[in-house]
């Protein structure tokens, strides 16, 4: 199977075709994304289920009605909630408010992405040369992207962020849109890396996108049910349920207990059984860790970590985690910065991956009630949104030892001036007390 960082994908899941081994894990998926889906391509522009006139809705403007610079504009990932309140709903009667939110699910519980934007009231002007990003290999701020006098930290996902809230976002149609859209643009130049860029495209068409009945039940000959589980932190994995909801997790088989049983079952092979079950626990594990990335504050325009070919299958692009930018003057539209840019793997350059997620997925705007229930759930990040917090978690910036020294200095030159000052009144209030009337 592998670690973490040796395990490959694609020469590990051709032994689970879905018509050989596991049809009943592997065919879900494929099924409702590969077929309905133009794979690898943009999809044709979508109306946003937000406006009742069916055009448009620009969600990123300020109060007048004017359009935020893209380059003053930040997002981050936030995670998946269970909206089982929309099917009680719609059981209910007509509810145009919501409609599209069930996705492939059929209004059975559907798994709901959130995300965030913000909008930077700072912005001067000097692009992403203006800002420097938190690294996560190394836990501290990367400024080498600096050019202007101007090096603020992109730091929307911290509690004490100068950044402004623009609202939080829900995917209404399933999760294969929202990391097509990320994957072959944005997330194709962050990660910087082809090997995982591969495989995130891969495997993000084999997340369950509807609750799915399973050939083996339990050792209780119960029903099993397969579907996509949020957890804590924004992370995901396969979970195996015993309703047909797939709202409860069975308390008894977990996806690695299935595998087994399921291998034992049909092949009498156990060892088998654990191989895979092992390389899908390190692809899911792998998974969560690549989607970290993005929940850190990131700009909404593409941009390039290093140095790159413009032509992704001109090689292997270079492993220079520095961003090198040059004078040229943005113009907009294609190339911006010398070094800097990002090819994507759509054509694209320097792309806006807002306006993608606006206009190439089922956006919607999240409201109060989605967030108090993926808050409720325990499996969104920190977001501050209706004047409160929801959801717990996040990136935080390390204290750095010259920092947690100088506060220590502080604290004890306070401390000394205090017991000084009071020891210094004591005396003289005794003095005073001393002297004749």
């Amino acid at each position: 199977a592998g670690t973490i960082s040796d395990l490959s994908w694609r020469r590990a899941i051709p032994g689970l075709d879905p018509t050989v081994e596991v049809p009943e894990l592997m065919a879900i998926s494929r099924s409702n994304n590969y077929l309905h889906h133009n794979h690898g391509h943009d999809h044709p522009d979508r109306l946003l289920s937000e406006s009742n006139d069916y055009q448009y809705e620009n969600h990123f403007i300020d109060k007048d009605g004017n359009e935020y610079d893209p380059y003053s504009l930040a997002w981050r990932y936030l995670g998946l909630y269970m909206d089982c309140a929309d099917d009680q709903q719609n059981n209910g009667g007509n509810n145009n408010d919501r409609r599209g939110l069930s996705g492939d699910d059929g209004g059975s519980c559907p798994r709901v992405l959130l995300w965030a934007a913000y909008h930077d009231p700072r912005y001067r002007g000097g692009a992403i040369g203006e800002y420097q990003f938190f690294d996560l290999d190394t836990r501290s701020w990367d400024a080498s992207s600096c050019t202007s006098s101007r090096c603020a930290k992109m730091d929307c996902h911290e509690p004490h962020t100068h950044f402004k809230l623009v609202g939080v976002f829900k995917e209404t149609d399933g999760m294969y849109d929202w990391t097509e859209q990320l994957f072959k643009h944005e997330g194709y130049c962050i990660w910087n890396d082809e090997d995982v860029y591969e495989e995130m495209e891969d495997w993000m068409g084999r997340w369950p996108t509807t609750c799915t009945e399973l050939n083996s039940p339990d050792d209780d000959g119960n029903t099993l049910y397969l579907h996509t589980l949020p957890l804590a932190g924004g992370n995901m994995t396969f979970g195996i349920f015993t309703d047909e909801d797939c709202t409860t997790i069975s308390s008894s088989v977990s996806l690695s207990d299935y595998i087994l049983l399921y291998y034992y079952a049909y092949y009498g092979n156990n060892e088998k059984g654990r191989e895979v079950a092992e390389t899908y626990e390190a692809a899911i594990e792998a998974w969560n860790l690549k989607m970290s990335t993005f929940k850190v504050c990131q700009p909404c325009v593409a941009y390039n970590l290093g140095q790159t070919s413009s032509n992704r299958r001109n090689g292997r692009r270079a492993q220079n985690r520095k961003r090198h930018l040059g004078d040229n003057e943005n113009d907009g539209d294609g190339e911006e910065q010398s070094h800097y840019n990002c090819y994507d793997d759509a054509g694209y350059t320097n792309v806006n991956q807002c306006y993608k997620f606006e206009t190439k997925t089922t956006l919607g705007v999240a409201e109060r009630a989605d967030l108090i229930m993926a808050s409720e759930q325990g499996t969104i990040l920190e977001v501050r949104a209706f004047g409160r917090t929801y959801g717990s978690g996040g990136y935080r910036t390390p204290l750095n030892r010259k920092a947690i020294l100088t506060v220590v200095a502080l604290v004890y030159v306070g401390c000394a001036m205090f017991f000084f000052l009071h020891h210094w009144y004591t005396k003289r209030h005794r003095e005073v007390k001393k002297l004749p009337e």
